[in-house]
């Protein structure tokens, strides 16, 4: 997985460097090399990282010459984070 996809992905699912880095017990810079084409993981590193995005929601999309992030959030994490107010009346 090239990493500036998984930059995308640690980035939608509003966690910083620091805060992945302490759930999945790797280092900043690790992650932060990674991101940024400086370093490459192993496998097993780099399965403890995507089992944390995935914690958070995180799914990767992946195909013939496609790789791409989805973030799933649960309606009242979507609700909480919306910027939009609710409309009076509004039953969704």
């Amino acid at each position: 997985m090239p990493g500036y996809v998984f930059k995308a992905a640690r980035q939608l699912s509003g966690l910083s460097q620091r805060e992945l880095s302490e759930a999945a017990s790797v280092s900043k810079k690790g992650i932060n090399d990674f991101e940024n084409g400086l370093a490459t993981l192993g496998p097993k590193l780099l399965e403890r990282l995507i089992g944390t995005l995935q914690s958070h929601g995180v799914r990767f999309i992946e195909g013939k010459g496609v790789v791409g992030v989805v973030v799933v959030q649960v309606r009242l994490d979507f609700e909480e984070s919306s910027r939009s107010p609710r409309r009076p009346g509004s039953s969704d």
